[in-house]
């Protein structure tokens, strides 16, 4: 969860704090809890005001077990100069948020568009914090998300990351920060995709998190171990890949065993299950997620690692990422 969704709701405000945030989730209290400070959303709404005052007076009453910086996430569009300004605006919250902060584990956020701006940023962390315990990585998903030349995304223009795509940079400002901070529990904010995933926990990443699970399954989208999206027909747009007309993503539907696929056990009733259940396909998704998951970790114990990545993205366009991960 995040700060800026209890406080800006008054009735789960009022609720998360008579009840407490574990009973209010519905999670036994041993479960961990990462609390985000909602920066993003702040940048997006002007209905309520960023305080980290009031974030951290937030994080002291519900006691999560990781709490982060309220943060100002960069967006690549924007000029140079605007993203120092949210940067150093990140900065100065972090060295309130640690100078008041008493008890709580206080994660801070590196927001680089540059494996050199993402070792500049983990040096001013540094000076304030030290060497974290837990270290979050931001404004990732924009340089996931588009396909655009590099040389839009990075300033340093004379680096070998002038030709390289926003989604090679994403990788680069990972490992750096990885390098920086080789001791600290490392999070990955908004880019924890099923095929995205595992070329972020090869890199060293311990968490992520995504809401891509449910946004797809509103678009009418089911997800499959290592094949992405796939439509079932429902709000399907045009040049989208549709499940019944790839025979790769039927035969992977087939062998599904989330909780909805289990109720039916021809390939048709699977279809017609998901094609007209939102909750259904959500459902579905969150599972595949967790699966995905587990293996991607279990690959890591088992020291295949490298093998499963190459083997879950051999039909993702994620693929030519391979070798950033794996040079």
């Amino acid at each position: 969860m995040n700060a800026w969704d209890i406080l800006s709701a008054s009735m789960v405000c009022q609720k998360i704090r008579e009840y407490g945030i574990d009973q209010y989730l519905g999670l036994d209290q041993s479960c961990p809890i990462l609390l985000d400070s909602g920066g993003y959303l702040y940048l997006k709404r002007n209905d309520i005001e960023a305080d980290p005052c009031k974030v951290l007076k937030l994080y002291e009453e519900l006691n999560p077990t990781i709490g982060a910086v309220l943060d100002y996430p960069l967006d690549p569009f924007l000029a140079e100069q605007a993203n120092e300004k949210r940067w150093q605006k990140t900065l100065a919250n972090t060295r309130f948020m640690f100078e008041k902060n008493g008890y709580l584990t206080l994660m801070p956020i590196i927001h680089a568009h540059s494996a050199a701006q993402a070792q500049r940023a983990c040096a001013d962390v540094r000076e304030i914090v030290g060497e974290p315990s837990v270290v979050g990585i931001g404004s990732l998903v924009p340089l996931m998300r588009t396909h655009h030349d590099g040389r839009l995304l990075v300033r340093e223009s004379q680096t070998s990351q002038h030709h390289q795509s926003s989604r090679h940079v994403a990788l680069e400002v990972i490992k750096a920060v990885r390098v920086e901070f080789p001791k600290s529990f490392l999070h990955v904010f908004g880019v924890g995709g099923t095929t995205t995933m595992h070329l972020m926990f090869a890199l060293g990443v311990d968490s992520l998190d995504s809401i891509g699970w449910r946004l797809k399954a509103g678009y009418g989208a089911v997800q499959l171990p290592g094949l992405g999206d796939r439509f079932t027909g429902i709000r399907c747009r045009k040049n989208r890949t549709l499940l019944m007309d790839d025979e790769v993503a039927k035969a992977a539907l087939l062998e599904c065993q989330c909780p909805v696929c289990l109720e039916h056990d021809s390939l048709e009733g699977r279809l017609t299950a998901l094609d007209r259940s939102f909750d259904n396909r959500a459902l579905h998704n969150a599972w595949v997620f967790v699966q995905e998951a587990n293996a991607c970790q279990e690959a890591i114990r088992t020291d295949s690692i490298e093998s499963f990545v190459v083997q879950r993205l051999r039909h993702s366009p994620l693929r030519s990422l391979l070798s950033v991960v794996f040079d």
